[in-house]
């Protein structure tokens, strides 16, 4: 510092001595590509709004003069590029395999296209999974023997009930293409200083050359496997001594083992087109861990880029300008998170707008500071947060009640559920705290609880679907804004059970047909279904006289009889009786005895699909 200092000044007094020396010339200013008349479209999510990633406007550049302070602007400069965006992606995990391999043929087709079709999806680009077993894992396993320095008995059978097949699928869905990268949690236990998988402890010297191996051992088995593998990272979270599987490295000797054994290993097997990503933990030590890496030539030269989380939160908060940091002291290297979640796992939390505002602040000032892709936890997880072997429940963004054979989407809009079926489960389709969903041409029969459940949803078409056979139709619960059409609702214990201010839906050219109960409602006012075209009601009673198909009377689902048969259910043998029918005029006839009803003011005659007859008879199957 004090040599520069010296140089300095000296500079300095020169320059007060000389004749001053004719200036270069500046160099030329970018001339601004033109951006006039360009467009913008704007996608936004606000809470308490319809808007989830909804396309709201769109936008033209156009000449403007200098903004008041009080005016939002966006500046463009088309001169300048920043990093090359890779993707989005999740991790396929033991436990989301496992879990996906509980489901219903028609839920795993569900989940895959959800995820990585481009068209119907969210299109995920991206993924990883572990080396040996994690948190996120049934059991704790390695691949090797215990004490094979040698790696003889090295294979991957344990992962190919599960997890590869899943992974096959993953890809097949993405279209053949779905770059993966491989991160362990521990080495076996005989490798390491504590001699236990968990509980952090390290990977002894003398194993370093073994370890190293043992990840070009399984790239080329999961590439036999026909399991391309894009990159790995050296080591999930290498300062955190964790309950579950962990391993910890100081930044010199992760360094030391990249350029002593990771990276020598891998040039020499013909891998070093691998990506190698180092660090792989939080925000908060990126820095420190990047520089020390990288200002070593020998490491740096094998690094593709570094890795990181967002847990750092237990340290004052997300540390966002440290990515930016790295981006600025190593633009050569390439930035990427590489893991995300939020926890702990609650159902009654589930539903919590804060867990997808986390995802979105988080992505976005990523994505500014620097990073190229960002990689969320577990793509599925059941309905405990798991299965995880040390009780780490989390959440992912899609939970399986594997008892039920049901997908539930945490906050999660504008889905398509088309043409599926899903007959003898307790539960058929679920959609719970969603908004703008299409629910169309899906068969749910024959399940021993609801055919499709509506719960907590708004402005969403559920239209020409098949329930029949299950003790509920229709199960809506906390349900607004909504349009029914079209649906056959055919031979359920109860057709609708409408429950908790379920109002303002538009039910409209249905068939209701031979339920037991046609409507289970009980509130206290009339609530109006079919006001413009009508539904189809087959325990209908009243009459046609001008014969234009519509009844002249009103249809009325709950009477003062209904309600009496929901409490005595013996009563059904009676409801063809005088006494009863004589019962239900004098309900109509006095208003003081007559209950809270839904109300249809146009019943069709006829049903509104002829091919109601073949659904039914299709019951859950009960044991003898």
């Amino acid at each position: 510092m004090e040599t520069k200092t010296a140089t300095i000044l000296l500079l300095a007094a020169l320059a007060a001595c000389t004749q001053p020396a004719e200036k270069a010339a500046p160099e030329p200013t970018p001339e601004p590509q033109p951006v006039e008349r360009k467009t913008v479209t704007v996608f936004s999510t606000a809470q308490n709004t319809p808007h989830r990633m909804a396309q709201t406007e769109t936008l033209t550049f156009a000449p403007f003069g200098q903004p008041v302070e009080t005016q939002p602007c966006v500046f463009i400069d088309p001169a300048e590029t920043f990093q090359t965006f890779l993707g989005i992606g999740g991790a396929l995990t033991d436990a989301a395999a496992e879990t996906f391999a509980k489901l219903p043929a028609e839920r795993q087709a569900e989940l895959l296209q959800a995820y990585f079709n481009k068209e119907t999806g969210i299109g995920y680009t991206f993924s990883r999974t572990n080396i040996n077993s994690c948190d996120f894992s049934s059991d704790m396993y390695t691949y090797v023997e215990d004490g094979d320095k040698e790696l003889a008995t090295f294979n991957i059978a344990h992962d190919e009930r599960f997890k590869i097949p899943f992974i096959k699928k993953a890809i097949e869905a993405a279209g053949g293409d779905l770059p993966m990268f491989v991160s362990p949690w521990s080495p076996p236990a005989w490798m390491k200083d504590n001699n236990d998988m968990l509980q952090g402890g390290s990977l002894k010297p003398e194993f370093y050359d073994a370890w190293a191996n043992y990840f070009v051992k399984f790239i080329q088995a999961y590439e036999k496997a026909g399991i391309p593998i894009w990159g790995l990272s050296v080591q999930n979270e290498p300062m955190a001594k964790q309950t579950w599987e962990s391993c910890i490295y100081t930044a010199e000797q992760e360094r030391d083992f990249i350029k002593n054994s990771l990276g020598p290993a891998l040039a020499k097997s013909g891998l070093s087109s691998k990506k190698l990503i180092a660090w792989d933990h939080n925000r908060d030590l990126i820095y420190q861990r990047a520089s020390t890496y990288l200002h070593d030539p020998e490491a740096a030269k094998y690094i593709w880029g570094i890795g990181f989380h967002w847990y750092e939160i237990w340290n004052g908060g997300r540390q966002y300008e440290n990515v930016k940091r790295v981006a600025e002291a190593f633009p050569d290297k390439n930035l990427l998170l590489t893991e995300a979640c939020n926890y702990p796992f609650s159902w009654e939390t589930f539903d919590q707008w804060k867990w997808g505002e986390q995802y979105g602040e988080n992505m976005i000032h990523d994505f500014n500071n620097g990073a190229v892709a960002w990689t969320d936890w577990n793509i599925l997880l059941d309905e405990t947060g798991g299965p995880n072997h040390v009780g780490n429940f989390c959440f992912a963004p899609v939970h399986a009640k594997t008892g039920e054979g049901t997908l539930h989407y945490m906050n999660s809009y504008y889905n398509l559920w088309e043409d599926n079926d899903s007959w003898s489960n307790r539960g058929g389709i679920a959609l719970m705290e969603v908004r703008d969903q299409v629910v169309r041409n899906n068969r749910a029969w024959g399940n021993s609880d609801h055919g499709i459940m509506l719960r907590t949803i708004q402005d969403a078409v559920i239209e020409n679907n098949v329930v029949a056979g299950n003790q509920r139709g229709f199960f809506i619960y906390d349900a607004e804004y909504n349009e029914l059409r079209g649906n056959r609702v055919i031979d359920n214990v109860v057709g609708i059970h409408l429950w908790a201010g379920s109002k303002n839906n538009q039910v409209e050219g249905n068939d209701f047909i031979a339920n037991r109960e046609q409507i289970r409602y009980v509130a206290a006012r009339d609530m109006i279904w079919g006001e413009k075209y009508g539904n189809h009601w087959s325990n209908y009673l009243g009459w046609d006289r001008d014969g234009d198909g519509i009844g002249d009377v009103s249809y009325e689902a709950n009477d003062m009889v209904d309600r009496l048969t929901w409490r005595h259910p013996m009563m059904k043998l009676l409801l063809g009786s005088p006494a009863i029918q004589t019962l239900r005029m004098v309900a109509q006839q006095f208003p003081l005895l007559r209950a809270p009803s839904i109300v249809d003011p146009n019943p069709r005659m006829e049903p509104n699909k002829p091919d109601w007859s073949q659904w039914r008879g299709r019951y859950f199957p009960r044991s003898e």
